[in-house]
């Protein structure tokens, strides 16, 4: 749905169907003012407070990334983690011609690994340094590209 479209409550509660009439005459936010809210919680109140304040946000300090050789032998991904790891992403390159598949342990095989990659196929999740992941293909010679983040 195009966001002009979108339709919410106000701060007064009133449900409004264009982004635009929560702005007053200008288009712009008054200074120091935020609203989010798409079901009118709080409305006629502040939205957010020292009760309901900003969502945390985590600021990543240290990455980690390369390509990786993967084939018919389990390998680490990546060899180390950082310390501090809290992302990883795995991304199996459009070059390849088979199958990769991840798991948590050395043990991992095609038939027992946790997702599959085909090429171009990608997983994230947000995993901390004390879990490994690891990589098998079907296929020798195929590879993938990582990116690890962590605080």
């Amino acid at each position: 749905m195009p966001l002009e479209t979108l339709t919410y409550k106000d701060g007064a509660g009133a449900s409004q169907d264009t982004v635009a009439d929560l702005l007053p005459a200008g288009g712009h936010a008054p200074a120091g003012k935020i609203l989010i809210a798409a079901d009118g919680v709080g409305a006629g109140t502040d939205l957010l407070s020292d009760a309901r304040p900003m969502p945390t946000v985590t600021v990543y300090g240290a990455e980690n990334h390369a390509v990786l050789t993967v084939g018919t032998s389990a390998v680490a991904v990546p060899t180390t983690a950082l310390s501090g790891r809290r992302r990883i992403q795995v991304q199996a390159r459009l070059s390849n011609t088979g199958l990769i598949v991840l798991g948590f342990s050395a043990g991992v095989t095609v038939a027992n690994g946790f997702v599959e990659l085909g090429a171009g196929g990608a997983w994230a999740e947000m995993i901390g340094p004390g879990l490994s992941v690891f990589a098998i293909s079907d296929t020798a010679g195929q590879s993938i590209r990582f990116l690890e983040l962590a605080t």
